[in-house]
């Protein structure tokens, strides 16, 4: 099921979407066939968002394996609302919540319900402007040791510091499933080159990695080049 464009509870025309979801998230909880939801552009907001995404927790959906919102006015309340659902018996496999606002406690949230769960491969969360350093570091060392996480997407972070991507780094460094990872439009400290380029040397799994607009000046980029040619 795809959404795009729904109204917001502002706009004119049936129903508000802080009528609507609520109902859509009852219809969640007990659906068995649905199995990716996505938001696109939706307006939802973010109690109307995380109302939908508890459907997930509070029924017996066993069905839905994609749950995506991008530019839907998702944020805290829905991080934790999705972070209830990876650490409960959900079957989700992928998780988009993009162009979002999850801040310190829901990013913090989506880290811890990651160090118990075992079934999600995709996690996509760029464009999310206000994590903080402690948000990103719980999450990265959940990424770091989970079991079947594939593929991240921590994109466009806007982050204070080019040093708080490197619990990141070192979560690429020790993990044994991601194959994807995307920081693209992130800072980069020169201790970020360094350990990326460790991460390049020793990693065995990574298949695919995007760092476009990032900055490592000639010197970083000869690291990364003589780690690419050692790969294995």
């Amino acid at each position: 099921l795809h959404a795009e464009g729904l109204p917001s509870s502002a706009d004119d025309g049936p129903p508000p979407a802080d009528m609507a979801v609520p109902a859509l998230g009852r219809l969640l909880a007990t659906n068995t066939t649905l199995t990716s939801l996505s938001f696109e552009r939706a307006s939802l907001g973010d109690r109307a968002a995380a109302e939908l995404t508890s459907g997930l927790t509070r029924g017996h959906n066993r069905s839905l394996t994609d749950l995506m919102m991008s530019n839907a006015g998702h944020g805290q309340l829905t991080a934790v609302a999705a972070a209830a659902a990876l650490a409960g018996p959900s079957k989700l496999s992928r998780l988009v919540l993009t162009w979002g606002d999850l801040g310190s406690d829901g990013v913090t949230a989506l880290g811890a319900a990651l160090g118990t769960n075992k079934g999600l491969q995709t996690l996509d969360l760029p464009g999310n402007t206000r994590m903080t350093p402690a948000g990103l570091a719980a999450l990265a060392d959940a990424i770091g040791t989970h079991p079947t996480l594939s593929a991240v997407n921590l994109s466009s972070l806007s982050l204070a510091s080019p040093d708080d991507l490197l619990p990141m780094l070192a979560a690429m460094e020790k993990s044994t499933s991601l194959t994807k990872v995307d920081l693209d439009s992130n800072a980069m400290s020169i201790a970020g080159v360094q350990m990326l380029a460790a991460v390049l040397r020793h990693n065995c799994s990574l298949q695919s990695l995007s760092l476009g607009e990032v900055d490592f000046g000639a010197d970083g980029v000869a690291s990364l080049a003589a780690a690419i040619a050692v790969n294995s």
